[in-house]
Parts: C-alpha cells; sequence; structure tokens
C-alpha cells in the first residue's frame, strides 16, 4: 500500500491491479484488507489501520524512519 502510494498504481485506472496484491489471509482479512484497498494517501491508509492497533504502531514507526530518512518530508513513495 505505501509504495504505491503517489504512483501510477493509486490512479483509478490501476486500483483494480494494486487491490489484486492483496493477500486473502492473514490477520488484516477480511475487514482490514477491504479498507485498505480503498486508501489513496497516509491519512487513509492510517484510518483503515486504526482497528489495529499493532499495524498502526508500525505504521506510525515506519512513517518516523522515512521522515528522517528524507529530511522531514512524508512522502513515503520516494523509498520505493
Amino acid at each position: 500500500t505505501l509504495n504505491a502510494l503517489n504512483t501510477d498504481l493509486s490512479t483509478e485506472s490501476k486500483l483494480q491491479d494494486r487491490n489484486a496484491l492483496y493477500p486473502s489471509f492473514g490477520y488484516l482479512y477480511p475487514e482490514g484488507t477491504k479498507e485498505l484497498r480503498k486508501v489513496w494517501n497516509e491519512t487513509t491508509v492510517r484510518a483503515a489501520l486504526e482497528p489495529y492497533s499493532k499495524y498502526l504502531s508500525l505504521f506510525d514507526q515506519v512513517k518516523q524512519f522515512y521522515e528522517a530518512d528524507t529530511g522531514g518530508s512524508a512522502d513515503m513513495s520516494a523509498k520505493g
């Protein structure tokens, strides 16, 4: 999800391609995966992860890492 933000995979025409990459198993499946399929920016990713405190914490840690690594920019797509 994060790697697809601000790329052509986050455009409406490519959402079906991006959504095909999500697994149909795991702790987030099915409700969390359903919500992640709808996201288009960091705010909506965070909202989708709010019911999952461990994943939300991990998201925040990764975001802080990318912000520190890029000099404060929150654009996580720059790392690929």
